[in-house]
């Protein structure tokens, strides 16, 4: 069975380009242009994690990191991933974080790492 992971981006070749590599990797892909529509994703599936971009339409990463920590249960990794730098951003929140742009090499190993090292 595959391993399912959420991409919650509102920038079309991000959400493509990860997709692309994230199925040579052998995940089943699952892509979604903003907050509202990652966290009724989010709320109904069982991720091994989420990439969740920090500027977004109609809930931003962070209020959805909020929200999905605050109203379920899900104990899915969340990881940010963001052209933002790691330093302007409260990763206190989240699991993980990718620097956009991203390569196939950085986007995997962050993936793996946070995977991983995940406690929850």
């Amino acid at each position: 069975m595959k391993k399912k992971i959420l991409v919650a981006d509102d920038d079309a070749i991000t959400r493509l380009f990860a997709e692309k590599i994230l199925k040579e990797a052998d995940y089943e892909v699952t892509l979604t242009k903003d907050g509202a529509e990652a966290f009724d994703a989010i709320s109904s599936n069982d991720f091994v994690a989420a990439l969740i971009d920090i500027k977004m339409p109609t809930v931003s990463g962070e209020d959805l990191v909020t929200l999905i920590r605050d109203k379920t249960k899900n104990k899915t990794p969340l990881i940010y991933i963001t052209v933002i730098p790691k330093d302007e951003v409260d990763i206190s929140i989240v699991d993980g974080f990718i620097q956009k742009p991203f390569t196939r090499t950085t986007l995997i190993e962050g993936i793996e790492e946070t995977i991983k090292n995940f406690k929850r």
